[in-house]
């Protein structure tokens, strides 16, 4: 069975106007050299973002969450992802963060560097943080189940 999505939101602070070409030439230029796989990605991305531009609300996460998600469909199931945001936010308001979506209907997927949500770490021994140093960890509703590439470039399941 396909699954489509029916309704998309997205928080940022300052998000990319993707239809911008200054914007996203901009963004290009922040890739890395020698990383043409991640050049190749992003401009995939965005090709996928231009046929159907998301709805991207400018606001602080913190503060925003609960007022967006209000208008999920009924009966859709909301997903909430983020990826390397989190680090961005003062300890006290990931943890706040975390709590408030821990106590919506909906699945939680994180991709964020392992010490970034607290509560992940005690299902991790220190031999298997170790060997993942500088890796994301990738948690579903609190649970850890993949490592990966801060980049997008692999995931290793847990």
């Amino acid at each position: 069975m396909t699954r489509r999505s029916r309704w998309r939101r997205g928080i940022d602070l300052d998000s990319v106007d993707v239809e911008s070409e200054s914007a996203t030439r901009w963004l290009e230029a922040l890739g890395w050299p020698g990383e043409g796989d991640r050049l190749a990605r992003l401009r995939a991305a965005l090709s996928i973002a231009r046929q159907a531009p998301p709805l991207v609300v400018r606001r602080d996460l913190r503060e925003s969450l609960q007022p967006i998600v209000a208008g999920v469909p009924a009966g859709a199931t909301l997903v909430v992802f983020h990826s390397a945001v989190l680090a961005y936010v003062p300890a006290d308001d990931r943890a706040a963060f975390a709590a408030q979506v821990g106590r919506m209907d909906c699945v939680w997927i994180a991709n964020e560097g392992a010490g970034v949500l607290k509560d992940l770490q005690q299902h991790i021994d220190d031999d298997e943080l170790a060997a993942h140093r500088g890796h994301f960890l990738l948690s579903r509703d609190g649970v850890p189940v993949a490592w990966t590439d801060p980049h997008g470039a692999w995931l290793a399941w847990r």
